[in-house]
């Protein structure tokens, strides 16, 4: 409808016409992700995704996509906080599917924050893990509902969670993802005080537990 409308001029300003740039654009990335996410998760239930295992500096890769993303956030009014271990984390890990799975809960983090924008990134190690939470202060996830919220193509099915667009793929490509790594993700919210997602991976080696904010 948008671009119908500027193909033939029917626009009464330059500043509704740049209105309506900003929403196709908006509009195309989020079906651009649907259908990135339908491919990757197709690929990943039969088999057929294969993962380039690699030691990694998992400090240097959430310092990473914080950044990358960091300007996206905050030019939607997020606060944004990246909180991050201080010296080296070592894991195997494909570094295009763990950024691709904590990009997955920043844009879910963002979707389902409502009055209150803010959203922080948290990496700590604990024991023979490293620890990558990602937590906002949305609307939250009911608690009848949580135990599904992996499940391939569930969505909530009533309130505000079921109102925001999605396909339900995200979280379910994040558990198989994480699953593949040999680690986990688990899930704590409460309806109208937000939620933390938390990805729990091997370590390649004891490391000590410091913390400095970005």
């Amino acid at each position: 409808m948008y671009a119908e409308t500027l193909e033939m001029g029917r626009f009464r300003t330059e500043e509704k016409a740049k209105e309506y740039y900003s929403i196709i654009s908006s509009e195309s990335r989020r079906l651009s992700n649907i259908v990135n996410r339908i491919l990757n998760f197709s690929k990943t239930e039969s088999g057929k995704r294969t993962y380039h295992f690699e030691n990694t500096d998992i400090s240097e890769l959430i310092q990473s996509v914080c950044e990358t993303y960091r300007h996206h956030l905050e030019s939607s009014g997020f606060m944004f906080n990246c909180i991050s271990h201080t010296d080296a984390l070592f894991v195997s890990v494909d570094r295009d599917a763990i950024t691709e799975c904590v990009i997955n809960l920043l844009d879910n983090a963002q979707k389902y924050s409502d009055t209150t924008k803010e959203i922080t990134v948290t990496l700590k190690a604990s024991g023979t893990s490293a620890l990558i939470e990602v937590s906002d202060k949305g609307i939250g996830i009911p608690k009848e509902y949580q135990k599904r919220i992996f499940e391939k193509f569930f969505r909530v099915p009533s309130g505000s969670v079921h109102n925001t667009k999605g396909a339900g793929l995200g979280l379910a490509l994040v558990f198989s993802i994480i699953r593949a790594h040999s680690g986990s993700v688990s899930l704590k919210s409460e309806s109208g005080s937000g939620s933390t997602f938390t990805i729990t991976l091997p370590l390649l080696s004891d490391q000590n537990q410091k913390e400095t904010v970005l």
